[in-house]
């Protein structure tokens, strides 16, 4: 019997609605496809997906933080709800403008408390690629 690709269930560890054909569970990395091997261990099989790069890992390259699994560079970031931070900044205007761009972009920042841009995980790596060229320096 073929998979239904529309059909969804939970994800056993996050309880997010996932297709039953997704490999990983995209809010907390769990990995769902047996066949997932480590991006850097190409022999081991990976223990999760990180939820920002997207890039399967073994447990020597990657891990949960707060139940969420990200690999090794990507697990020094500050998260909040399902975003990490992207920039810090007590400019006012430099927080719009950076927020203005990445909605430009069809991106989804947020700011908190006034001085951090957050975007949801998904985010991140194509929002650090804009801030670049803008000239932003990136963590």
């Amino acid at each position: 019997m073929e998979p239904d690709n529309n059909a969804e269930w939970l994800c056993d560890q996050c309880e997010n609605p996932v297709k039953e054909t997704d490999p990983f569970c995209a809010r907390c990395g769990a990995v769902f496809d047996n066949r997932l091997f480590c991006s850097y261990h190409h022999s081991n099989e990976a223990i999760g997906v990180c939820v920002i790069c997207q890039q399967p890992f073994c447990n020597r390259c990657g891990g949960k933080v707060d139940e969420v699994f990200f690999c090794g560079p990507h697990s020094t970031y500050e998260t909040r709800e399902g975003m990490a931070r992207l920039h810090w900044n007590r400019a006012t205007t430099t927080l719009q403008f950076i927020t203005s761009c990445l909605e430009q972009a069809g991106l989804h920042p947020f700011i908190f408390a006034d001085v951090e841009v957050f975007v949801p995980y998904a985010e991140v790596t194509q929002s650090e690629a804009i801030l670049k060229e803008l000239g932003f320096a990136i963590p």
